[in-house]
């Protein structure tokens, strides 16, 4: 993978190093091609039937209690109008 440099990009020499070090561990880490069929299905096997209007439902639900949420731990709102506002000191 090539990424664009950017102003912050890592001298030739420590970015070859850096390309060096990841090659080196995806060799050791990388998954067999068996064991990554084998994960994939079984998730893939895994059957959601699902109705086609679970996403809006979902969203709905979240929403809603991520707005009880917030209503519940939010601090109480200062009012602000009756609020005396600390005099300035003139330079």
């Amino acid at each position: 993978m090539k990424l664009e440099p950017t102003q912050f990009s890592l001298s030739p020499n420590v970015d070859r190093q850096l390309d060096q070090l990841l090659a080196s561990w995806r060799q050791t880490r990388h998954l067999q091609p068996a064991q990554a069929a084998r994960i994939r299905q079984a998730i893939v096997a895994v059957d959601a039937d699902l109705p086609s209007d679970w996403w809006p439902k979902y969203a709905k639900r979240m929403n809603t209690m991520m707005a009880q949420v917030i209503k519940r731990t939010s601090p109480p709102r200062l009012n602000l109008s009756t609020y005396r506002w600390p005099m300035t000191v003139a330079d």
